[in-house]
């Protein structure tokens, strides 16, 4: 290969991208030149100056079509490194961090993480953190049937959307007409669903509920909803509905899913300072949050509770007291959210400086430690504060499996509702069967629920592919 020389922001092909994404993650989308050349033996990368050179021999990953465009990577790190940006995600970019994690543990053991750290410029801190993921994960793997299969369901309704959020959501005051004719559908869709469960005879090892705002259903909508999933499910399968926010969560609709047998819901405050809670647009106050929270607990459920680091309006003393008061309550799991900006999010709305975004992350980890919870699961969008994490904190013995198993593909996902997606293995891939995102369109084109219980009955005809490594 002759050596060859671009400037990365005119992306002739797929390495530049991979670069633009890293300055997006090195940089915050600043605007900087950087210079990519290319030989035989390895790349090197110049920012604003400043250079890096790394050899393909210098790599740990044995993939040699990998290993160019790492070394390109590195070399755009060092070069960054050498300007003061040191991201604690290093080159990693992808949503599933600890999916390369697994492969470098598989591959190369006990000295798996410092050749990762070499590879990847990862910090030890975040390092370490994938790797006990890593770990646990090839431990729930060794608990998987061969029939066993996730279900998730979208309600993709809300009492206002957040001014952060980019999700796929009807406000409910706007859309009220929809939502019995939504879930007439979704109901049907779930018989479908059922049919091919029990025809290929899985095992629905747990179900989840989502959305939107789940919780905007009434309590005989719950219940029935509860009912439809726990008759195709097994009857020991982990259930989860996200209710979501406080001030939609009442006694009535809480009885309806415990009578049910429902065991795990979420009530997310995100914040419990007001002013915060203002500035993004949520239709709740802190003590609509601590009011719904007593309701559940007083009810024995398993309960998460969603933070999120960097909202626009916060500081780190405001975050730090949402992360103590939200611990005060002993909640079995609590999960953390970076604050990403969203194509569809409020105009004005900017990412905090990455000290403060990881000093918050930082605080929130050690906080949950502390109080006897472990990291279970960990994912990463892009945009997001300081490049870091959303990841989830569990008390021993209530972490979410659905998460864990979604998350890291290691089941096969059937899904139902307006911008569900199933995920199928097929030929050593997983195949992404998305419904409409949109509820009116999910209600008036049927065309991709027919082709994708289509493909659903044909590929679970074959036994359960091991995921690609």
């Amino acid at each position: 290969m002759a050596e060859r020389t671009f400037d990365a922001r005119e992306r002739p092909e797929s390495i530049s991208l991979m670069l633009r994404h890293l300055g997006e993650q090195f940089f915050s989308g600043e605007s900087r030149k950087v210079l990519l050349t290319e030989s035989p033996d390895g790349a090197e990368v110049t920012i604003d100056g400043a250079s890096a050179k790394v050899r393909t021999d210098e790599l740990w990953e044995p993939d040699e079509t990998k290993k160019r465009k790492l070394a390109a990577a590195k070399a755009f790190a060092l070069a960054a490194n050498a300007l003061g940006e040191y991201p604690a995600y290093g080159t990693l970019t992808g949503v599933r961090p600890v999916k390369a994690a697994y492969r470098y543990r598989n591959l190369f053991g006990i000295d798996a993480p410092q050749k990762f750290m070499d590879d990847f410029c990862v910090s030890e801190e975040k390092t370490s953190l994938l790797f006990s993921l890593a770990d646990k994960e090839i431990g729930i793997e060794k608990t998987l049937g061969k029939k066993d299969v996730l279900l998730y369901v979208s309600i993709p309704f809300c009492p206002t959307k957040c001014a952060y959020c980019s999700f796929v959501s009807s406000a409910i005051p706007k859309r009220t007409d929809l939502l019995s004719e939504y879930l007439n559908l979704l109901f049907r869709d779930l018989d479908a669903l059922g049919e091919i469960i029990k025809e290929k005879a899985l095992n629905v090892r747990a179900f989840y509920v989502g959305g939107g705002t789940p919780g905007i259903l009434g309590e005989k909508e719950l219940f029935s909803l509860a009912e439809k999933l726990f008759g195709i499910s097994s009857k020991d399968a982990e259930s989860t509905f996200e209710l979501g926010r406080p001030d939609v969560i009442t006694k009535e609709k809480l009885d309806a899913l415990k009578n049910c047998g429902v065991k795990r819901i979420s009530v997310n405050p995100q914040s419990t300072n007001d002013a915060v809670l203002s500035a993004i647009g949520r239709s709740h106050c802190a003590k609509d949050f601590f009011e719904a929270y007593s309701l559940a607990a007083k009810r024995g459920f398993e309960i998460n509770c969603d933070l999120i680091a960097g909202l626009p309006g916060d500081d780190i003393e405001s975050f730090e007291k949402s992360v103590d008061d939200v611990l005060s309550l002993e909640p079995a799991n609590v999960t953390v959210h970076s604050f990403c900006l969203k194509n569809g999010a409020q105009k004005g709305f900017s990412l905090p400086e990455r000290r403060i975004a990881e000093d918050m992350m930082r605080y929130s980890h050690s906080r949950c430690i502390s109080s006897g919870r472990d990291s279970y699961y960990l994912y990463r969008q892009k945009n997001s504060s300081g490049a870091l994490e959303n990841i989830g904190y569990a008390l021993p013995g209530t972490e979410c499996f659905y998460n864990v198993a979604m998350m890291e593909d290691l089941l096969p996902a059937l899904a139902a509702g307006a911008g569900a997606i199933s995920k199928i293995p097929s030929g050593g891939k997983n195949l992404r069967l998305a419904e409409y995102k949109y509820p009116f369109e999910y209600l008036s084109r049927r065309d991709k629920t027919a082709y994708n219980l289509d493909v659903i009955r044909r590929e679970l005809q074959k036994d359960r592919i091991k995921r690609k490594e």
